[in-house]
């Protein structure tokens, strides 16, 4: 008979998640990981918020592997991945679907969770979605966080790479009102006014590029 495993992985799902991620079962390892889910939402040591949390950070964890496997090779993040040798690499589109999908459910269960957000954005760039959607996690982002000056640069940050400085430079004055000595900051506001001066000239409109 096999021992009780501890009070947050009673049935071991989470190291036979971890197991299968080793040995490159990715299939596997996302199964075990969903019931590993379906044990925390059942566990009854957690109060209702850790649960929250804990789950969200499982799907963050799918959400984060499933971009690795999609983009077929190099390492997510600081350390290399489990994922990124794996045989079976799937449909793209599902798997990309997939992985979008993950990040939604952890954002459904800790919407506060900011680390989810950032790699949710990092997997839409790496995996050529759609702007659009891109817009979307940064508004959702910024309204979590509308006083981050991290939050409030990578957003300016964003827009002045799709050309779209006017929003570029909302955020970047939003991080002057609360670090106007930062020299990021600083740097920020003036690419946003170089940038619409660029944008202007090319559209011929010189007033406007003087301006800046």
């Amino acid at each position: 008979r096999i021992a009780v495993g501890p009070p947050l992985d009673p049935k071991y799902h989470r190291v036979k998640a971890l197991l299968a991620e080793q040995s490159g079962e990715l299939d596997r390892a996302e199964q075990a990981w969903l019931a590993f889910i379906e044990d925390l939402q059942e566990n009854p040591t957690l109060d209702a918020r850790e649960r929250s949390i804990a789950i969200a950070l499982v799907y963050q964890h799918l959400g984060g592997g499933l971009t690795v496997l999609a983009r077929g090779k190099g390492e997510y993040g600081p350390l290399p991945s489990p994922w990124d040798d794996a045989d079976d690499e799937g449909d793209y589109q599902e798997l990309v679907d997939r992985a979008m999908g993950y990040f939604e459910r952890s954002l459904e269960h800790a919407p506060a969770l900011r680390e989810t957000y950032l790699m949710y954005l990092a997997s839409l760039k790496e995996l050529n979605q759609s702007p659009r959607k891109t817009r979307h996690v940064y508004g959702r982002l910024l309204e979590q966080f509308p006083d981050d000056l991290e939050v409030l640069l990578a957003a300016a940050h964003y827009y002045l790479e799709e050309d779209d400085p006017a929003t570029a430079k909302k955020y970047a004055q939003a991080a002057y009102r609360l670090q106007p000595r930062d020299e990021r900051v600083l740097t920020m506001i003036w690419r946003a006014a170089l940038t619409t001066a660029r944008l202007a000239a090319r559209r011929r409109e010189f007033g406007v590029a003087r301006a800046e």
